[in-house]
């Protein structure tokens, strides 16, 4: 009984451990992506989190982005 619950506390500490270094790694590509746009006053920056596999991503932001895009232009 003490190995099952040895065996649940082990798997639920790495999981846990996953799921800080997967958020600290979106917190520092947040703060990467804000630092490279300091200093450009002149085009709203968009920072998108997504995932190619959301289809309600891609049904309600894609339309909003298109209109954005379309108002500013592209900076490529």
């Amino acid at each position: 009984m003490y190995e099952r619950l040895l065996i649940t506390l082990v798997i639920m500490l790495f999981l846990g451990t996953i799921l800080l270094l997967l958020k600290r790694r979106q917190f520092t590509l947040a703060n990467r992506a804000s630092r490279q746009s300091n200093g450009q006053t002149s085009k709203p920056t968009i920072v998108y989190f997504g995932s190619n596999g959301c289809a309600a991503c891609k049904r309600t932001q894609k339309p909003v982005l298109e209109k954005i895009l379309a108002e500013y232009g592209d900076s490529k």
